[in-house]
């Protein structure tokens, strides 16, 4: 193989590769003594030639610097920023899409690792053949374009150190990443709980990483389960959306008692019904973007708006959480969240499992702010006591609240019928009050409710559930009087007063219905009657009685309810 030299600025040659060793072995040539092929832009040294430099591949010439500066500058260098513009796309979309911190640092450093050795192998390579270039041609102009590619070399190194030190995409954006990954350190542990006999999970606490994989195996360890609760302030926003994809995968409703924020919505969102307890609250903001700005956090913005949009969510509704920042919180109005379609049902959430408390007394802290429990502790230390062991049960068990509260509550107001007795004439007539509202709820509900409520036929039903909200509070508050008047003394009604109080108010009904009123011992009996005419003679009858003064009002209530809750 001939090659040629330059020794003294003078181009010697033809001789051989043994040749060219030789003189390398005597010192007449220096290793960096340049050499070439003759037709060739190969450029190499003599040093070089040990490795064979007339063979090997492309990129192994490149890098030695045999490759002529045109081919090495112009067609290498545009391939390189080819194939780093395409990267750089294809790894924007990928980063773009990533929403967990760790990932998307250690995304960024392979991203400039790549880059890092790209750039190093066409930067050397430029510079060697450059090097080549200057030592064999002794005209300034010629040697000019080898130091200009140097520089050029030069420039692109410190755009690329400059790039890496300031851009979001550079250090910021990988320091910012791992920092951020300290956040899932920071948030509470979760904690994943089987409630209403295994028909429903609730999982409570940060979503940490792991919370999709536990929920997973969760749902597989019981698979009659229907329903996910959510009370959670939020986390990581990738466990959000794999556990909006597995909530929605296996078509389960999602229910939040208590309060569903930042990532929690986007799991919440996966829900086939999704409700909201009366008085819960749900949280949106923007994702954080981990302190980017420019294109990279335009990209994963936008990716963030399809997502959202993809779930259902109506265009101005993401776009008011995108508009909130990643650092505060949004509180969207329950009509704002009905008209997006975000809750599909509002309710006073006692059908679904109760949450298990983790702070001894809390509970029962709770349940001693209702009048009807502190009375009950009172008077009755005993019956609470065996209340309080049950409601502990069936939260420890995760059972629904109305499960427990229908299975005490009639216990509980046999208790306080009892003390009828003993009640003060005002406790009476508010006593009466009650009753008579109660029965108007249930006749606007279904005249046959009423009717059985009032004559009986119905032992299981729980009338309790059709009172509004403000009757049950006065319930309670008057079951609360029923219990305490258990340490007053005993008035009984005297029979014959009493009997002659009802035969006036008959005769008082008799001339407003007429003969309508023999419907009421027939009822009484068993024997077919017009339901609802029945039951609005009874509410006639109350409403009559609250007209009587309290000494008659009092002995005739205790005589009507104190045996039982029926009759008239």
């Amino acid at each position: 193989m001939a090659w040629y030299y330059l020794k003294d600025g003078r181009r010697k040659g033809p001789v051989s590769s043994a040749a060219l060793r030789l003189l390398l072995r005597r010192g007449e040539l220096a290793p960096d003594c340049p050499i070439w092929r003759s037709g060739s832009g190969e450029r190499s040294t003599v040093g070089q030639l040990g490795a064979n430099p007339g063979r090997g591949g492309w990129l192994r010439r490149h890098w030695r610097g045999q490759l002529g500066l045109p081919v090495s500058f112009w067609i290498n260098g545009f391939a390189c920023q080819l194939v780093l513009f395409v990267l750089a796309i294809a790894v924007g979309r990928l980063l773009s899409s990533l929403h967990h911190p760790y990932a998307f640092a250690t995304g960024l450093v392979l991203l400039w690792l790549g880059a890092t050795a790209i750039l190093s192998w066409l930067g050397i390579g430029i510079w060697r053949s450059a090097s080549a270039y200057c030592q064999q041609h002794r005209e300034r102009w010629r040697r000019a374009w080898g130091r200009l590619a140097q520089m050029a070399v030069l420039l692109l190194f410190a755009h690329m150190s400059i790039q890496f030190i300031s851009e979001d995409i550079g250090l910021p954006g990988i320091w910012q990443g791992f920092r951020h990954t300290a956040f899932d350190d920071g948030l509470a542990p979760f904690r994943i709980e089987v409630l209403n006999q295994g028909r429903e999970l609730a999982l409570r606490g940060g979503l940490r990483r792991g919370a999709n994989v536990a929920l997973a195996q969760a749902l597989a360890a019981h698979p009659k389960v229907r329903l996910v609760q959510l009370d959670s302030q939020g986390g990581l926003i990738d466990e959000g959306r794999k556990m909006q994809a597995l909530i929605h995968r296996h078509g389960l409703t999602t229910f939040v008692p208590h309060g569903c924020f930042s990532a929690c919505t986007v799991a919440f969102l996966g829900g086939h019904q999704r409700i909201l307890r009366e008085g819960a609250q749900l949280g949106f903001h923007s994702p954080s973007l981990l302190g980017l700005k420019g294109s990279l956090a335009t990209a994963m913005r936008k990716q963030e708006r399809h997502y959202l949009l993809t779930l259902g969510l109506a265009p101005h509704f993401v776009e008011r959480i995108l508009a909130t920042p990643a650092d505060e919180i949004w509180l969207p109005s329950l009509a704002e969240l009905r008209a997006s379609e975000v809750v599909t049902e509002i309710n006073d959430g006692s059908s679904y499992g109760m949450l298990p408390e983790h702070k001894p007394g809390a509970f029962e802290a709770e349940l001693l702010r209702m009048p009807v429990y502190r009375a009950l502790k009172q008077h009755a230390p005993a019956e609470y006591q065996r209340v309080l062991d049950r409601w502990q049960k069936g939260l420890a068990q995760g059972e629904p609240l109305d499960s427990v509260r229908g299975e005490l509550g009639p216990q509980l107001w046999t208790l306080g019928i009892n003390q009828l007795h003993r009640i003060p004439p005002p406790v009476a007539r508010r006593y009466l009050t009650l009753q008579i509202e109660h029965l108007r709820s249930l006749q606007q509900h279904d005249p046959r409710l009423c009717f059985a409520f009032t004559f009986g036929g119905d032992d299981e039903q729980d009338y309790g559930r059709y009172l509004s909200p403000k009757q049950r509070e006065r319930e309670t508050e008057l079951l609360a009087e029923l219990i305490t008047a258990a340490d007053a003394p005993a008035v009984p009604p005297v029979p014959d007063q009493v009997a002659q109080i009802r035969q006036n108010l008959m005769e008082r009904l008799y001339h407003e219905a007429g003969d309508a009123i023999h419907e009421l011992p027939r009822a009484a009996r068993g024997e077919p009657v017009d339901r609802n005419r029945a039951c609005s003679l009874v509410l006639r009858y109350y409403e009559l009685a609250q007209t009587l003064p309290d000494a008659e009002l009092s002995p005739l209530v205790k005589t009507l309810f104190a045996p039982s809750q029926t009759g008239s």
